[in-house]
């Protein structure tokens, strides 16, 4: 099987490099270790995959494709991968690959990620989960074929201190029924329209993933669940940038300012204000939660309050035994091996942050609400 080429970028690995021999060095450990194989090399793989994996006993990065081989060996030489791959393909078929993680723009997701579980390989697969719902169903359809095999996205990471102890917050009557949530994303980031293309701002690559929208709606889905409908309106008040491969101005159809009307199936009505063109915001990211019987305020880094209406707000202590720091590869490993349920994040969940984001995609382009079916148990 050839998988189809794309273009060269940071996080891709190079489909079409010079059919060179593998640097391998086997060892006895190496043989005897769990193996992961990288598929693309790019910021999250180094900063936080490779050495997660490290941390683990028995796991060793053993196998690395990246962008091109150059780039693919100076990462081997970097974090001592013994094995560098001219291609996916050869990745795949190497033995000593057990599974892989998949670090690479949303378009290439579902390719990766079925030809991986088809080679036998568990998966490990950056988010977004993809460009749109029609292909992150087709990856969790695959992943059901293979039910052995473990598929897990990576998990926004916003919560993991204070997530358990919100969500037992909103469904044990604390705060009453929960009738508002506004998520407040307010930046300047996007704002200076001599900076360059980035793969986020092309939706060839991106598909229908606006700005950090995808990653905190996953947040809001952990603690309260389903949407159900939206109702969205976006500008793009930077229509275009220069791409620096090209030297030509790419048009830019993904919005950098949004604003969304929801209904959640559990009822509350939630509001989005997403901004990248907001320079001097004065607060950081936060969700406010409003209930019959309380409120709760979390703020980026995940601190917060909450308290009874009439009655002052304190500090949000997490429940005991529920704060955690990134574990993500562990999580990985403990499903791979013990047979944990994959909870951050699973495929199915994958599935319902996209259909969310779909739905805003086709409400802002087309001017009407739309509703969003919810995923079959």
């Amino acid at each position: 099987m050839v998988l189809k080429q794309h273009r060269t970028g940071p996080d891709y690995p190079d489909l079409d490099s010079s059919d060179l021999h593998n640097q391998s060095r086997d060892t006895e450990e190496s043989a005897m270790a769990f193996g992961i194989g990288l598929i693309g090399a790019g910021g999250n793989q180094k900063l936080r995959h490779i050495p997660g994996f490290r941390e683990i006993d028995d796991v060793e990065v053993v196998n690395v494709v990246n962008r091109s081989r150059e780039s693919g060996e100076r990462v081997a030489a970097e974090w001592d991968i013994p094995n560098v791959s001219d291609s996916v393909e050869e990745l795949l078929a190497d033995p000593a690959v057990d599974a892989v993680s998949i670090g690479t723009w949303p378009y290439m997701h579902l390719d990766y990620t079925r030809a991986a579980l088809e080679a036998g390989k568990h998966v490990l697969c950056e988010a977004r989960m993809a460009t749109n719902a029609t292909e992150a169903e087709a990856m969790l359809a695959v992943s059901q074929q293979h039910p052995n095999l473990v598929s897990q996205l990576v998990p926004a990471p916003f919560d993991f201190r204070l997530g358990k102890t919100i969500k037992r917050l909103c469904e044990d009557g604390s705060l009453g029924s929960i009738l508002e949530v506004h998520l407040t994303l307010l930046n300047g980031s996007g704002l200076d329209d001599s900076g360059p293309l980035h793969w986020r701002h092309r939706s060839d690559y991106s598909g229908h993933n606006m700005m950090q929208l995808g990653i905190f709606n996953e947040t809001i889905q952990r603690w309260l669940g389903d949407t159900a409908r939206v109702t969205a309106h976006a500008r793009t008040f930077v229509p275009s940038r220069v791409d620096a491969e090209t030297g030509e101005r790419y048009n830019i159809v993904i919005p950098d300012s949004l604003g969304i009307f929801a209904d959640m199936a559990n009822g509350a009505r939630c509001t989005y204000r997403v901004s990248a063109v907001t320079e001097g915001a004065p607060q950081p990211p936060s969700i406010d939660i409003y209930g019959s019987e309380g409120r709760l305020h979390w703020r980026f880094g995940d601190t917060g309050e909450w308290g009874k209406h009439g009655e002052d707000v304190e500090p949000i202590q997490p429940d005991p035994g529920t704060a955690h720091d990134w574990q993500v590869e562990a999580d990985f490993m403990n499903s791979v091996r013990n047979g944990a349920p994959v909870e951050l994040t699973n495929f199915a969940d994958g599935v319902r942050y996209m259909r969310f984001t779909d739905a805003v995609w086709e409400s802002w382009n087309s001017g009407q609400s739309r509703e969003i079916e919810p995923l079959a148990e």
